[in-house]
């Protein structure tokens, strides 16, 4: 099975940030990031939203992320989980507020770069 937390947590580093750089601008608390990176499930949500602050396109790492739509309409992210057939009644749509929280993201990781420099 694939562990997504360590894949995430891999690519956070390889894309040249700290830990501490994402989910400061996520938010999240450490702890809670730190649990989520050692779940061997961690949600599509977390996973799009922690590759938009660090730049990386995770359907790269995992295949249902290819299958994912998005609503533009409703601001909604449709994608199947692992093990549920296509066309299945039990599809699952998360709700991401992309532009309010991509241009937060954007000012954050922003303020972090200017203090880089």
């Amino acid at each position: 099975m694939i562990h997504r937390g360590e894949i995430v947590k891999m690519r956070i580093e390889q894309c040249g940030f700290k830990q501490v750089e994402v989910y400061t601008i996520y938010p999240a608390p450490k702890n809670t990031f730190e649990g989520w990176l050692e779940q061997h499930n961690l949600s599509f949500v977390k996973i799009l939203r922690i590759g938009a602050i660090i730049g990386w396109d995770f359907s790269k790492d995992f295949e249902d992320l290819k299958t994912m739509k998005y609503n533009e309409a409703e601001q909604v992210f449709i994608l199947r989980e692992p093990g549920e057939p296509y066309g299945n009644a039990e599809l699952r749509a998360f709700k991401i507020e992309m532009r309010a929280g991509m241009a937060e993201i954007n000012a954050k990781l922003q303020t972090i770069i200017d203090q880089q420099n």
